[in-house]
Parts: C-alpha cells; structure tokens; sequence
C-alpha cells in the first residue's frame, strides 16, 4: 500500500502532514512504521479498564500528540473528547468515546502494517 492510500484510508491530510516532516516521504513512512509500537493506547486501554481516570487523561493526552503529529485527525479529535470528558468528571462518557477511540486505533494500525 503506498503513502497515498494510506492517507485516504486513515484520513491523514497528507500535504498538511509531509510539511510537518520536511516534505520527506520516507521520514513520514518511517514514524508511521512505528506508531504500532506506540504504548499510549494499551496504556489507555488499561487505564480506562481499571477506572484509573488520571492515567486515562493522561495516556489519551499523549496518544492525542502523537496522532495530531502523524495527521490522524479523527484519532487526535477522538482522544481530545476523551481528555475533556475526564476533566469534566465525565467518565462514562469517556469510555464512550474510548469504543470509538479503539475502532480508530485498529483500523490506523490495520491500515499501517500493510505500508509499502
């Protein structure tokens, strides 16, 4: 799968995102390659799991930077709602978001591992 389909399946805007990496294609590619290995999101899985609604801000906090800087828009969107519902004391709405939130995940990962 090329750069270019990779950014339609996942949403990235793609001459927004190569801009944020100096216009190098295979530098983007390379941190794509490595966002499966990225701890935030089991770490938020567990978090959210155990009720553990610090942990939950904060993981989702990270995942949110790292999705904003690949150009996942929707998973950045996502985990910015989940942030918000946490600091609100909203958790149940938090881990609505969070079943939204895995669905991006897998999907984002899926498409990735399958990057020429």
């Amino acid at each position: 799968m090329t750069l270019q389909e990779v950014a339609a399946e996942t949403g990235i805007d793609l001459e927004t995102t190569l801009a944020r990496f100096a216009n190098m294609e295979m530098l983007l590619k390379k941190f794509l390659k490595k966002f499966p290995d990225d701890k935030s999101f089991q770490e938020l899985s567990r978090a959210i799991e155990a009720g553990d609604y610090p942990a939950a801000e904060h993981a989702a906090h990270t995942l949110k930077g790292v999705a904003g800087n690949l150009g996942f828009q929707g998973l950045f969107e996502i985990n910015q709602k989940i942030v918000d519902a946490v600091r609100a004391g909203n958790t149940e709405e938090a881990a609505g978001y969070f079943r939204k939130d895995k669905e991006m995940y897998d999907n984002i990962v899926a498409v990735i591992k399958q990057l020429d």
